[in-house]
């Protein structure tokens, strides 16, 4: 598995900027969460592969607001509200 970061091709090794729902998944601090000192990878690898799945470069037929809205569905059906609410909130209305 490739875990570096997204590079832009006219500058390799420079971080690609982040769609704006991939940057309210960055700050937002409903979807972070706690782990021990040195596993700090760990999380960056998992915000990573939540960016990956939430915002992707290329969407394809999915937006980032369907992906939001089942995002906030699934999180909905586990009990879990205030993840369910920081997905909810990302979702733009046409």
């Amino acid at each position: 598995m490739n875990d570096s970061p997204s590079t832009t091709p006219d500058t390799p090794g420079t971080p690609a900027p982040l769609s704006p729902v991939a940057a309210a998944l960055a700050g937002s601090a409903a979807l972070r969460f706690a782990l021990p000192p040195g596993r700090e990878s760990v999380a960056e690898l998992s915000a990573r592969a939540q960016r990956a799945v939430i915002a992707p470069a290329d969407p394809g037929g999915w937006p980032a607001s369907w992906r939001c809205a089942v995002a906030a569905r699934i999180a909905t059906l586990h009990g879990d509200g205030d993840l369910a609410e920081a997905y909810g909130a990302l979702i733009a209305d046409p």
